[in-house]
């Protein structure tokens, strides 16, 4: 499956393409007659204005707030799959945790969540400004690279604290050791090792770039190379070693294997969704980097096509339906910025075309890095960041220190989990994989709620009875299904609370 990310959903969206289309044509007919510099600098504070208007207005994202949990729980002693169900690396929340001595259920955990993406999104877009001026040297132009970060950035979900962001940050600082390879030296292969450890030891999505540090080093027509293999496996080892430490010391290697790798595996799909205009840019500065690749051999242009081409095929795999999946393309986004950085646009639109053709054609690639951006702001349907943050306040307000059964993204953060289920991707698949409904029922779902008897049990999900749910799913039974509505009934107050209604303990109203 082939998808372009360039669509018109309604006569609006259509509207708006070309309404930037024009604007974006003229602007750059404009500049190039009047041989004027910073062409891209409008489109730069354009794309940076709607990155901040999409972190004030996006609605809370279930992994920002899983991960925020998952930390939470961790912080409070629990242990990944033993004490509550994952199928992520543990290590973001071992990270995390510490946060947790000075975030208080408030909203300005939520707040926090997003500066610290912000944080971690700015030393991912350094390093890869670094790796830019090391591959294109004075001919490294800071506003292409900034137009491809800023318009990919909403896409990637750069301000949602996943473990994707770490994973970026050392797999670049892996990718800057590649160039450094080259030469007498032995520490930079240890190191490029080291940091693809530590970054696969996150999330390991970019598993092909494992193959980058060695083709570098078998590249290299030296005595040294099987001694830089070597240097290269040490680092990598010692990258992993604090995920493997844990896990023996947690005595969760078992379940890490089975839910991290056997379980997501069973759930790949394999499809080609690469933004057009970002590809293009992306295309265009390899095919700069091949032409001088074939000419003078340089290490820094092998670097990045390999890395491309890795990053491409690795990004071919999603665990989620695939058109959702942008953010599992950000480090691909990335490297389509680093080789973008050495040239123009009027270089992208060819410059043996004419000055109006060569507008027109800059104009098109502007309207379709813009267009993505922009619907994804105006068609948001869940609540907004402020509404949202409101609701998990509420929400804290009676569940904090306390039980509570409520799926996420919604969710108290500081309340531990009544059962198994607060994930709505445990609750959507369980009804699919065996495994998942294995994980809940073994316990005895009805018989957890009875006995921890939570703050807050949710109601209604996206619309629909969540206990009817449950038993439609075969995770209560009728007869559990009767006992708990009556044991609702009894001991609780129905409450709407944003746009889900909560049954809250009566003691906690």
């Amino acid at each position: 499956m082939i998808t372009v990310s360039l669509y018109f959903i309604n006569l609006y969206n259509l509207a708006l393409f070309l309404l930037i289309f024009a604007g974006g044509s003229a602007w750059v007919y404009h500049c190039l007659k009047e041989k004027k510099e910073n062409i891209l600098l409008p489109a730069i504070v354009f794309s940076a204005a709607l990155l901040i208007m999409w972190w004030r207005l996006a609605p809370i994202d279930h992994d920002e707030v899983e991960h925020l949990h998952c930390s939470w729980m961790v912080y409070s002693g629990l242990t990944p799959f033993k004490d509550f169900w994952q199928h992520h690396a543990p290590l973001v929340w071992l990270v995390c945790a510490p946060l947790f001595t000075f975030l208080k259920p408030s909203a300005f955990v939520f707040e926090f969540a997003r500066l610290f993406s912000a944080f971690l999104s700015f030393i991912i877009v350094y390093l890869g400004w670094k790796i830019s001026r090391k591959v294109w040297q004075a001919q490294a132009r800071l506003s292409m690279y900034l137009l491809i970060v800023f318009s990919s950035s909403i896409m990637a979900q750069f301000l949602y604290l996943r473990p994707d962001l770490f994973m970026m940050i050392f797999l670049l600082l892996c990718v800057y050791f590649c160039l450094r390879i080259p030469g007498k030296k032995m520490f930079p292969s240890f190191f490029a090792g080291f940091f693809f450890g530590i970054g696969a030891s996150f999330i390991f999505k970019q598993y092909l770039i494992f193959f980058l540090p060695v083709a570098v080093i078998l590249r290299e027509n030296s005595r040294l190379r099987f001694s830089k293999l070597f240097m290269y496996i040490l680092g990598f080892t010692a990258g992993i070693l604090p995920l493997v430490i844990y896990l023996v010391r947690s005595n969760t290697v078992g379940d890490f294997v089975y839910w991290v790798y056997h379980f997501n595996r069973i759930r790949l799909v394999f499809a080609a969704v690469f933004p057009v205009a970002i590809g293009v840019a992306g295309v265009w500065g390899l095919y700069v980097l091949l032409r001088r690749y074939r000419l003078s051999k340089d290490n820094e242009a092998f670097v990045i096509l390999v890395a491309f081409c890795l990053s491409t095929v690795s990004s071919l795999k999603h665990t989620v339906v695939a058109t959702d999946s942008g953010y599992s393309l950000a480090f691909w986004f990335l490297l389509c910025a680093i080789a973008a950085a050495g040239v123009s646009l009027p270089g992208i639109a060819l410059k043996q075309f004419s000055l109006r053709w060569r507008s027109v054609i800059a104009g098109g690639f502007l309207s379709a890095l813009f267009l993505v951006n922009i619907t994804a702001l105006t068609e948001e349907k869940e609540l907004n960041f402020s509404s949202a943050k409101k609701v998990m306040v509420e929400l804290a307000k009676h569940a904090s220190d306390d039980s509570c059964l409520v799926i996420l993204p919604y969710h108290p953060v500081f309340s531990h989990d009544a059962t198994r289920l607060y994930s709505r991707w445990h609750f959507s698949l369980a009804a699919v994989y065996p495994q998942l409904n294995k994980d809940i029922t073994s316990r005895d779902m009805a018989k957890q709620i009875l006995t921890a008897r939570p703050a807050v049990v949710q109601c209604s999900l996206m619309g629909r009875n969540l206990l009817l749910e449950l038993f439609q799913k075969r995770l209560i039974s009728g007869k559990d299904l009767k006992f708990l509505l009556g044991f609702l009934q009894s001991n609780y107050t129905l409450q709407w609370i944003g746009n889900e209604k909560y049954f809250i303990r009566n003691d906690r109203l």
